[in-house]
């Protein structure tokens, strides 16, 4: 069955055969994963894998809040803002709703996915949910109202 399963996606059944016999169920079934998802299900164009959300997500899906900690008031004085941003969104859609709640200029955006905080519940350990930050620079001259005062 191992074998057949292999000469579909185009492996040697040999081949498949030792890395079973070598690392067992577990690697056999991540391998015929990896193989499927990246070589035959996988059609489009890697550059057009974000872009169907482009025109479905509004522009306060994109933003969720804005940061307030101490290292984004000190990010502030350069020009940069700190958002919390969906997880779904990419620069282009950052950019766009920062422009447009906003009405600033953006001059460019770093994101990053920041990992859930492991919290102790009795004797489990469970993790909250990853988010996105977006560190977001303005064009000099500009700035956004919202976070002065604070």
């Amino acid at each position: 069955m191992f074998s057949a399963q292999c000469s579909q996606i185009g492996w040697k059944p040999e081949r498949c055969q030792d890395y079973a016999f070598k690392f067992g169920q577990c690697v056999r079934f991540a391998l015929l994963w990896n193989a499927y998802f990246y070589h035959i299900g996988d059609t489009r164009d890697r550059r057009d894998v974000g872009r169907e959300n482009q025109l479905t997500m509004n522009l306060y899906e994109v933003l969720r809040r804005p940061l307030v900690t101490e290292k984004a008031t000190l990010l502030q004085e350069s020009g940069k803002y700190v958002f919390e941003v969906a997880r779904e969104a990419n620069k282009l859609q950052i950019k766009d709703a920062v422009e447009r709640a906003f009405k600033v200029k953006v001059s460019g955006v770093n994101v990053m996915t920041m990992r859930g905080k492991a919290r102790r519940m009795g004797k489990r350990e469970v993790t909250g949910p990853s988010w996105k930050k977006a560190i977001v620079t303005l064009e000099p001259g500009y700035k956004v109202t919202l976070f002065e005062g604070i």
